[in-house]
This record gives C-alpha cells, sequence and structure tokens, in this order.
C-alpha cells in the first residue's frame, strides 16, 4: 500500500506529482489519515499494488523507501554505467543502493558506522567511504578525477553534508537532494553551482509521470529483483503489540538496526 492519499482531480494529480496534490499535499495514511499501527486499515483502492511473484509482505514494505530512490533517479535520469555517490547510509541510502545497481548504476557510498558499511556491502555497493577524515581524502580524491556523475544527499538533519556533495559532483553533474534537513540553512557554495553549472534538485517521496510505471510499482520490481539483499536490511522485528520497544529499538544507536519491522499480524 503506497501511503499517499490526493484527490486526483487536480493538474498536480493528473501531472502525476500527487505528493504535492493542491487539495490535500503531503497527505499521508497513518499521519494526516487514520491507518497502520493496526491489525486492519482502509485504504483508498488507488493506492493498493499488486506485488510481483516471490515478494511476501516483509519485502514488500520496504518498496516504499526505495520508491524515493527510483523518484531520484528519474528526476535526474540516472543512466546505465553513470557513478552514483550517495551521501549517508540510513534506510533512503541504503535502499537507494538497490535501486541504483538496477537502473545500471555504479554506486558507492559513504557510512558513518560500521554496521551501516556491512549492509552496504551486503546490498551490492561497489566502494563504501567511511565519513571520517580517511573518507573526506576520497571524496577529494573523486572530484580531481571527475568521477562522480550524480550526488545523492541522503543524511539531511543538522550536517553539513550538501557541501560534500556540491564540492564532489563533476562539473556539469547532478545533484540531489533526498535529505530533510531541520535548519533552513544549508551550506552550499554559489561558485561551485555556477561556475561548474552543477543541475540541483530537490527529491520528495514518489510520483507516477506521464508515460512510465508509477515510481512505487517500480519499486516493488527492484525488491523482487534484489530479494535477499532487501531482506538483509531486516534488523529487527517485532509484535504489534512491542510497539513502543520497537520505536525505542530503532532510535537507539546502540542497537545497530537498520530496518526494525512491526508485524500487525503477530
Amino acid at each position: 500500500v503506497e501511503p499517499i492519499v490526493r484527490c486526483q482531480e487536480c493538474d498536480r494529480c493528473r501531472a502525476g506529482w500527487y505528493v504535492q496534490c493542491r487539495r490535500a499535499p503531503f497527505a499521508l495514511l497513518g499521519e494526516r489519515h487514520p491507518g497502520g499501527m493496526a491489525e486492519f486499515m482502509l485504504a483508498p483502492a488507488y493506492t493498493a499494488y499488486p506485488a510481483p511473484p516471490g515478494v511476501d509482505a516483509e519485502i514488500a514494505a520496504l518498496a516504499e523507501p526505495v520508491a524515493c530512490s527510483v523518484n531520484a533517479i528519474d528526476l535526474v535520469d540516472v543512466r546505465p554505467g553513470e557513478t552514483v555517490l550517495v551521501l549517508g547510509a540510513g534506510n533512503i541510502g541504503l535502499t537507494g543502493i538497490l535501486a541504483l545497481r538496477a537502473a545500471g548504476a555504479t554506486v558507492l557510498i559513504t557510512a558513518r558506522y560500521d554496521h551501516q558499511a556491512e549492509a552496504a556491502r551486503r546490498l551490492g555497493a561497489d566502494e563504501v567511504i567511511p565519513a571520517d577524515e580517511s573518507g573526506a581524502a576520497r571524496l577529494a580524491e573523486l572530484r580531481q578525477q571527475e568521477a562522480v556523475d550524480v550526488v545523492f544527499e541522503s543524511v539531511g538533519g543538522a550536517a553539513d553534508t550538501m557541501a560534500d556533495a556540491m564540492r564532489t559532483v563533476r562539473p556539469r553533474g547532478r545533484v540531489v537532494m533526498l535529505g530533510v534537513f531541520m535548519t533552513p540553512r544549508v551550506s552550499i557554495n554559489p561558485f561551485d553551482l555556477l561556475l561548474h553549472e552543477i543541475h540541483l534538485t530537490g527529491a520528495v517521496v514518489y510520483g507516477s509521470p506521464p508515460g512510465r510505471r508509477p515510481h512505487f510499482a517500480e519499486a516493488l520490481d527492484v525488491v523482487a529483483q534484489f530479494p535477499d539483499e532487501t531482506r538483509s536490511l531486516i534488523t529487527h522485528r517485532f509484535p504489534i503489540a512491542d510497539a513502543p520497544r520497537a520505536f525505542a529499538t530503532a532510535a537507539d544507536k546502540a542497537n545497530k538496526s537498520v530496518k526494525v519491522h512491526i508485524n500487525p499480524s503477530a
């Protein structure tokens, strides 16, 4: 079930940008509409997608974060053979590895924690770069080599990663901001943007562009293509009665969680 509710009638919905729906922008099931955290829920029929053969509910649940990267890939037209640097190995960054592999890209990713680096390798990243001084030197080397065609920034928060993205991408490369920043200002050198003709765009969740399949449907195909890698992201599982403990586990970095799943049927 795709969690975005929309009117389906406004110009933005008809154009496939339904997260920007004029009547119900950013209307999510479980947030602005009832749904989730229960054994059963009601959802509009248009939010339901059939799972591909062999994709169970546990794997299908991870199509949602994958779809965010499918949207980003679509926005900047990532092509087979291009090199994409993903800044950050959280949920969006890690699931993005699968979407980028399906698109035929070479995938580099930065990781702050050992368990994130291990997860990135299991998912098939071509190179894992530590988020430390040695990693900074590697990013500088990549910039000198003009080796990175696209950067996906997936950290957000209070990090200074947009500056890293702009410094590392090659001239005329593309930078996509996927991370949600907690500050109204981020560090970007305008001369990098201007002199190197860097294309900068934001990407929020997903949509259904004219002339192609919905991003969510494509994401289901991605997890079907990589079922074992997708399942390896799930580090903790809880029955619905233990939902508070599940959230506490996800919030505590000491638990080394990647994806924490709550099973409403357990």
